[in-house]
């Protein structure tokens, strides 16, 4: 991994850690193993690292569903994946994946919070995008496609905050099936009706 690289991955750890105006950039560097001069050599200020994690996170995400929308799957199987994809956010990086969720995001400056914000709506449209197309195509219900996101975002929501409260901790797999369940059984058409 180039130091490039290591920077967003040190700074996602700092950040979830203690948030993000406790979150230093001497402590990114140190997370990082670098020097602080190194650091502003690729980031001027935190609130560009902040950005930077946000991107890199939902570039995940997008990459994701990309891939899955463009294979060659059942549409069962496309749901199956595009949840995985969700799910594998939410557990592998809770914390980034609550930031995107719009939940951990309170107290930032005006300016980088409309930032993260738009970020975010451009993730959250995809989504409502992905059902809308669902719905066209009629594998997906009719429905109203906003709400609809709204209320799986909500459970992604859980996902990442709330998992390790059950007890036991379900697996991942136990998770992503839990969630397929829970979006096949209530969007799903498997009749291809409208």
């Amino acid at each position: 991994m180039n130091t490039q690289d290591l920077i967003p991955s040190a700074a996602e750890e700092e950040f979830s850690q203690t948030g993000y105006h406790k979150t230093s950039m001497d402590k990114i560097a140190i997370s990082a193993g670098l020097s602080k001069g190194a650091l502003y050599y690729f980031f001027k200020n935190k609130s560009e690292l902040f950005l930077t994690v946000i991107r890199e996170g939902l570039g995940m995400l997008d990459r994701k569903i990309d891939g899955v929308m463009n294979s060659d799957l059942s549409q069962g199987e496309t749901i199956y994946r595009i949840v995985k994809a969700y799910v594998d956010i939410c557990l592998d990086h809770p914390r980034l994946a609550l930031i995107i969720l719009n939940e951990n995001i309170h107290g930032l400056e005006s300016e980088l919070l409309e930032k993260v914000r738009e970020l975010v709506q451009v993730s959250k449209d995809n989504l409502v995008f992905l059902l809308s197309e669902g719905m066209k195509y009629g594998y997906i219900r009719q429905g109203n496609e906003r709400l609809i996101a709204m209320l799986f975002i909500g459970m992604l929501r859980s996902i990442s905050s709330d998992i390790d409260h059950l007890h036991p901790v379900p697996s991942r797999s136990e998770i992503i099936a839990a969630m397929y369940d829970m979006v096949a059984n209530g969007i799903y058409n498997d009749e291809g009706r409208g």
